[in-house]
């Protein structure tokens, strides 16, 4: 099962810096660094107050605050941690708000459009749009991702003349059925702890129309295995255990991270949404749920329908 573990790194991801560490970056678009250093900041990444973030023209930064606030940067500079930080408390006193966000933008060169309000277009950022497709599916699954949470929730949008929905799980060699289900809703939760689901390592999962005949691609889901399995716990329980709190934005957030750097993408999609709730739809935290989405190619348009 080994081969099939993906492995992800997004820049420095000590299990220390979740406890020491009070700005995380939680999206990131263009081109942003640590003054001095030339590698790229990435989702995840821990900032020490010591640093200096350097923000290129046409660029966007978010990081997160341990407290739950935001901080959303469009105007190219160089800025203090340090700094940031004051200012995210000061915004959090005048706002009273736990998830408040503190915004540095700029103007265009025509002086009216705010790059911060619809940075969207500047980072082509275009997942989740809710809208039915036509001639294929467009599904929440990354290609490949292992799981840690039994419970796993696969949804895709709507595709156009179809009413009824064929899910079915295969094993690897697509020789056995493992499960199917007709639904006429276009979100399940399966339950991999269930039936002949329980003793699979890898699975692959599509969805087809039954009226139109249109199936998806093939999403492999993989499970640890015995071997794999110890190195991955410890590491959780690591996690975990300074990361006590379950029940808030950022302890979410902090998860869903863990869970992407490891390659389990159905967890850490579960994570970013349950952050996404707890934050009362925050703008940023809706904006690192885009990102996650674009990052692993989940509910993208497909090929097939970009041109209608």
């Amino acid at each position: 099962m080994k081969k099939y573990i993906i492995a992800i790194v997004f820049g420095t991801l000590a299990l220390t810096g979740y406890s020491q560490s009070k700005f995380r970056v939680l999206a990131s678009s263009g081109v942003s660094t640590i003054a001095g250093k030339n590698s790229t900041l990435s989702v995840g990444q821990v900032l020490s107050n010591s640093y200096q973030l350097k923000v290129a023209p046409r660029s966007y930064l978010s990081l997160v605050h341990s407290s739950g606030g935001t901080v959303q940067i469009s105007k190219a500079g160089v800025y203090k941690v340090a700094t940031l930080e004051k200012r995210l408390d000061e915004q959090r006193k005048s706002l009273s708000s736990r998830y408040a966000t503190y915004i540095i933008s700029e103007l265009t060169k025509k002086g009216k459009e705010n790059i911060n309000a619809n940075r969207y277009k500047y980072m082509n950022v275009t997942g989740s749009v809710k809208r039915a497709t036509f001639n294929a599916f467009s599904v929440y699954l990354p290609d490949r991702s292992n799981f840690y949470d039994p419970k796993v929730t696969i949804t895709w949008q709507a595709l156009v003349g179809t009413k009824n929905y064929v899910l079915k799980i295969m094993d690897r060699f697509e020789e056995e059925v493992l499960y199917t289900q007709t639904l006429t809703d276009t979100s399940t939760v399966v339950d991999f702890s269930q039936g002949k689901l329980k003793g699979a390592l890898d699975c692959l999962v599509f969805i087809a129309s039954k009226e139109r005949g249109i199936q998806s691609d093939k999403y492999g889901l993989f499970r640890l295995d015995e071997e794999d399995a110890p190195k991955f716990n410890k590491a959780y329980s690591a996690f975990k255990s300074s990361n006590k709190s379950t029940h808030n934005a950022t302890a979410q957030l902090s998860e869903a991270f863990f869970f992407e750097d490891k390659g389990f993408y159905t967890d850490a999609l579960r994570c970013y949404q349950a952050a996404v709730k707890m934050s009362e739809q925050s703008d940023a935290y809706v904006t690192a749920l885009q990102q996650f989405l674009v990052r692993r190619n989940m509910g993208q348009t497909p090929e097939e329908d970009k041109n209608d």
